[in-house]
């Protein structure tokens, strides 16, 4: 149980700035973007940073920016609508190669941001342009996907918010207020120094996890809306490891209403109420909440043993006419034909751990990418395996060592995936490209929904299903950064 008082006096956060708000939490307006040739276009540079995480101490980073948006952003934002191009034009700025990925855009696949399976990687100083068509409205974000796990650990993530086709549709309309929180912790220690983001032990076991817990780089979040509102909170886990269960309290720690309204960017038919759902790494949950007269509303992480808050709702001081929530308009993703689908099965493993290889899909370990100029910088400063053994971590793959594909797809056929977690662990599974519908699991009973990233947990075997209309090869993974780069990633090809 905990005090208005105590929760404020504790909070320890420096409020955002005016402008740094309106970026993350208003939907109409496009921070940073211009228009080229009639193509919203946003300029993003990947660099090396200094950000003040604890004790006032400036900690090495690596993040995006996006010029035009406030600099103590710790992460930018990009907003566009359903069907229009965008262009992202991405400068790397770093001393090492990197990427972007899309997380969760059913894309064009020489556009998804994987190093040497859809594009080469973006050396140091050079500048690369992302060119695509958003067909889903939702939540989604972005990062790395080469050298991910150093990348994404020191903070490098951004968020991609589609607007709905309809904005004036009175279920857009209804929330006050459209905040975006981001979970991501820091490898940092209280001292503000760099630590490991990975060691053998939690490569192979659950992941290790950062000394700082973090909402949109700050401690907790505070979103303020009028008394009897409706507010929309996009939640997302941006983060290498941490596995999340979400809940909603009132300040006296009782469970309060609160309803997931959109899964992964999926709005659900029926909305349900927040009850220690999932958000493992690469998911992201749109909870509906109503703004109480007093007091707060606190969305918490359960699933540690210790709980904690990651942000807060609460009145600004006014107050309107309390209303039924609306159910937010479906999208538009293909129904997969079950009747007629085809049937593939996946067994997520442990390996041999030879050469750094500790986990697999189907008995195969494909590590994660890199380039052969930044090996020599492995064991820089912002090198998360900085003083590890070479010998503790994988052989890096590069373009002559490309895996065979786990599986090959007709386009336009429907496929049934039968998933199975053969481990004593969970398994954020994402697939790039698509997204799939959840149909059964031996552990839950599933109404079916769609996603692009579900926790498979220890011993479960789900089924998901996907129309294959989308050509290209396209990763399939473990979204827990420290299996990935061991060895829990292939693709699928779909021709």
């Amino acid at each position: 149980m905990f005090s208005r008082r105590f929760f404020l006096s504790s909070i320890g956060c420096i409020p955002f700035s005016s402008a740094l708000s309106q970026v993350i939490s208003d939907k109409k307006l496009n921070y940073g973007s211009k228009v080229v040739d009639g193509i919203l276009q946003y300029d993003m540079v990947a660099k090396n940073g200094y950000r003040e995480i604890v004790n006032g101490v400036k900690s090495q980073v690596i993040e995006y920016h996006i010029s035009g948006q406030p600099k103590n952003m710790p992460f930018p934002v990009i907003r566009a609508k359903v069907n229009q191009k965008i262009r992202i034009v991405v400068k790397n700025e770093m001393d090492k190669t990197t990427t972007v990925h899309w997380h969760g855009i059913r894309i064009d696949n020489k556009m998804d941001g994987v190093p040497y399976l859809t594009q080469e990687p973006i050396k140091s100083g050079e500048t690369y342009v992302y060119e695509f068509v958003c067909p889903d409205a939702g939540t989604f974000w972005f990062h790395s996907h080469q050298n991910s796990l150093e990348q994404m650990s020191r903070g490098q993530v951004g968020v991609l918010i589609v607007e709905e086709e309809d904005i004036n549709n009175p279920a857009i309309k209804q929330f006050s207020a459209d905040a975006v929180w981001v979970a991501k912790d820091y490898y940092i220690d209280d001292k503000g120094e760099l630590t490991n983001c990975t060691t053998k032990k939690t490569a192979m076991t659950s992941g290790a996890f950062g000394m700082q817990k973090r909402v949109n780089g700050k401690e907790k979040s505070i979103l303020r809306a009028p008394a009897g509102s409706w507010v929309r909170v996009r939640l997302l886990n941006c983060d290498n490891t941490r596995l999340m269960n979400i809940s909603a309290y009132d300040e006296q720690d009782n469970k309060v209403e609160a309803f997931v309204i959109a899964i992964e960017g999926n709005p659900l038919k029926k909305y349900k109420l927040l009850n220690r759902d999932d958000l493992t790494p690469g998911q992201r949950l749109e909870i509906a909440i109503k703004v109480p007269k007093s007091g707060f509303v606190a969305i918490k992480n359960v699933f540690q043993k210790n709980p904690y808050i990651l942000g807060v709702v609460m009145s600004n001081g006014d107050s309107v006419n309390e209303k039924a929530l609306l159910p937010l308009p479906m999208g538009k993703i293909p129904e997969p034909d079950l009747k007629n689908a085809k049937r593939l099965r996946f067994i997520f493993l442990a390996s041999s751990a030879s050469m750094g290889r500790f986990w697999s899909i189907n008995g195969k370990s494909m590590v994660e990418h890199s380039s052969p100029e930044d090996h020599k910088l492995t064991h820089n400063s912002l090198s998360c395996t900085k003083g590890m053994k070479n010998e503790d971590m994988p052989i890096k793959m590069n373009n002559q060592k490309m895996a065979e594909p786990l599986a090959v797809l007709e386009k336009n056929k429907s496929y049934i995936f039968y998933i199975q977690n053969g481990t004593p662990h969970t398994h954020p599974v994402h697939l790039h490209g698509f997204s799939f519908k959840v149909l059964k699991s031996n552990r839950y009973k599933i109404n079916p929904y769609y996603t692009d990233t579900y926790p498979l947990k220890p011993d479960e075997r789900v089924q998901i299903a996907f129309l294959a209309d989308n050509v290209g090869c396209w990763m399939f993974h473990c979204h827990i950064m420290e299996h990935s780069s061991t060895g829990m990633m292939g693709y699928i090809k779909v021709i």
